[in-house]
C-alpha cells in the first residue's frame, strides 16, 4: 500500500487512461492490471485532503478505470476529503467522462469513492465507503456532471452517509444552461439501495434552479428500520432547487419508509413519481415531504400507491403519504393514484395558502379502530381540493368513521367531486367552525355522511 499525507496523490495522470487492459503498453500509459488493488492509508493532518488516483481530463477524453481502490484514514477526527478517484475538467460542463468498473472500499469510513468535476461518471463497480454502525462516506460526488450507476452498487453505510451527491454549483464558476448540455443523474437497476444507520441520504441532487441536473431513479430504496427518533432520520431521495429539464425529475423506484424516515424530500423542486411507498407499521414516516417552493411546483403521482399503517395512537405517531409545508405546491393525482390508509394515518397533508392544493383524481381506502380514524386528505390554512374526483372506500369502521377530506383551520373551499363507496360508514367532508363553500358534487353509494 501507499501512505499519503495532506495534499498527496497516489497516482496522477494527464489526459487519457491510468489503466487499460492488455495490450496497453507501459511505455505509453501508467499501467495497472484490472485485478490490481491500490491501497492507500492517509496519516496527515485532521483537515488535509488526499487522493488515490487523480485524472486531469482537460482534453475531454473518456477515462477507463477498472482498478480496485481501498482507502483508510489513520488520522483520528479527520474532517478533510480523502477520495479514491478524482476526475476533473477545468472547462465547466466539460465533455469528458470516466468509466469505472473497479471496486472502492474502506475499513475506516469517512471517505469519498469517486469525485468528479465537469466529468460524467459511468459506474459499474461496487462502492462502499462507510462503515456500518460507524462513520459514513460519500459514494459518488459530482459537480456539474452526469452520473449513471446501478443503485444497488452503492452501499450507504455509516452515519451521515450519502450514496450519490450531485451539485450544480460551487463558489467559483456559475453554470449557464444555454452554454452546455443538461446532465442526468441516472440511478437504475432491479436491485435495492439500502440506506442504513443515521442521518444518511441515498441520492442528493442540488441544482441552482436552471434545470441543468435531472434525476431519473428506478432503484428501489429501503430506509433504516432501526431509527427511534426523528433527529436520526434517513432520507431516500433529496431534490434541492431542482425543477429538472423538460423531462422533469422522475422516480419509479419503490420506497420502504420505516419509522421517522422520509422517502423523498423536495426543497423548491418538482417530481414525477410512479411507484409504491410502503409505510406499513411506520411511526411518523413520510412518503414525500415538500417545502420552500418559490413558484409553482408539482408533485405528479399518476400510478403511485401509498400503503400507510401504524401501531402508534398518538398525534406524533401519524404516518403521512405526502406532506406539503408551505405554498406553491400542487399534488397532482390521476389514474392509479391510490392511498390505503389505516387508523391514525393520513394520505395527503397540506399546510399553506390557496396556492397549495390537490388536483386530479385520488382514491382513498380508509379504516378506523376504537382509538383512531384514517384521513384521506387533511387541509389547513387555505389549501384545498381544486379539481378532479375523489373516490372514498371505507374498508373497516370501528368507533368513529374515517374521514375522506378533513378541512381544518382557515379552510374556505372544496372544489373536488366526491364519490363514497363501500359497505362501512365514512364521512366525505369534515370541517368545524368554518366559513366554507363546497363547490364539488358528493355522491353517496353507501350508508355514509356527505359532509359534517
Amino acid at each position: 500500500g501507499i501512505e499519503i499525507k495532506e495534499g498527496s496523490v497516489g497516482v496522477y495522470t494527464i489526459g487519457n487512461y491510468v489503466s487499460l487492459p492488455s495490450p496497453a503498453t507501459k511505455d505509453s500509459y501508467i499501467y495497472m492490471a484490472p485485478s490490481d488493488k491500490l491501497t492507500l492509508t492517509y496519516s496527515g493532518s485532521t483537515s488535509g485532503n488526499a487522493t488515490g488516483i487523480y485524472y486531469d481530463n482537460d482534453l475531454g477524453q473518456t477515462i477507463i478505470t477498472p482498478i480496485n481502490v481501498h482507502l483508510n484514514v489513520a488520522t483520528a477526527n479527520h474532517t478533510g476529503i480523502i477520495a479514491g478517484i478524482v476526475a476533473k475538467d477545468n472547462i465547466p460542463g466539460g465533455t469528458g467522462s470516466i468509466i469505472n468498473s473497479g471496486n472502492i472500499t474502506t475499513d475506516t469510513g469517512g471517505v469519498y469513492g469517486i469525485v468528479a468535476g465537469d466529468v460524467d461518471v459511468f459506474n459499474s463497480g461496487s462502492i462502499d465507503v462507510g462503515v456500518l454502525g460507524g462513520k459514513g462516506g460519500t459514494g459518488i460526488f459530482s459537480t456539474r456532471a452526469g452520473v449513471s450507476t446501478d443503485g444497488s452498487l452503492i452501499a450507504v453505510n455509516g452515519n451521515n452517509a450519502i450514496g450519490i451527491y450531485a451539485v450544480n454549483e460551487d463558489n467559483t464558476t456559475p453554470v449557464l444552461p444555454s452554454l452546455i448540455s443538461d446532465r442526468v443523474i441516472s440511478v437504475t437497476g432491479t436491485g435495492t439501495m439500502n440506506i442504513n444507520d443515521k442521518n444518511s441520504v441515498g441520492v442528493y441532487v442540488k441544482d441552482n434552479g436552471s434545470g441543468f441536473l435531472t434525476l431519473n431513479n428506478s432503484t428501489n430504496l429501503i430506509l433504516n428500520s432501526n431509527i427511534i427518533n426523528a433527529t436520526d432520520r434517513v432520507i431516500g431521495l433529496v431534490l434541492e432547487n431542482s425543477q429538472g429539464n423538460s423531462n422533469n425529475n422522475q422516480n419509479t423506484g419503490n420506497i420502504k419508509v420505516n419509522n421517522y424516515n422520509v422517502g423523498i424530500y423536495l426543497n423548491d423542486s418538482n417530481i414525477i413519481n410512479n411507484s409504491t411507498f410502503d409505510l406499513t407499521n411506520s411511526l411518523s414516516g413520510i412518503g414525500i415531504f415538500a417545502t420552500n417552493a418559490i413558484s409553482n411546483r408539482k408533485i405528479e403521482l399518476q400510478g403511485s400507491t401509498f400503503n400507510i399503517t401504524t401501531s402508534g395512537t398518538l398525534n406524533s405517531d401519524i404516518p403521512i403519504g405526502v406532506y406539503v409545508s408551505g405554498n406553491n405546491y400542487n399534488i397532482n393525482g390521476g389514474t392509479g393514484t391510490i392511498y390505503n390508509v389505516g387508523p391514525n394515518g393520513i394520505g395527503n397533508f397540506l399546510n399553506g395558502d390557496s396556492s397549495s392544493k390537490t388536483v386530479g383524481d385520488f382514491t382513498y381506502s380508509l379504516s378506523s379502530d376504537t382509538n383512531n380514524v384514517a384521513i384521506g386528505a387533511y387541509y389547513l390554512n387555505g389549501t384545498f381540493g381544486d379539481s378532479g374526483t375523489v373516490t372514498l372506500n371505507s374498508t373497516g369502521t370501528l368507533g368513529d368513521s374515517p374521514i375522506g377530506l378533513f378541512y381544518g383551520a382557515n379552510s374556505t373551499q372544496n372544489k373536488s367531486d366526491i364519490i363514497v363507496n363501500g359497505s362501512n360508514e365514512l364521512i366525505g367532508i369534515y370541517g368545524k367552525e368554518l366559513n366554507f363553500s363546497n363547490l364539488g358534487d358528493i355522491n353517496l353509494n353507501t350508508k355514509s355522511i356527505g359532509s359534517y
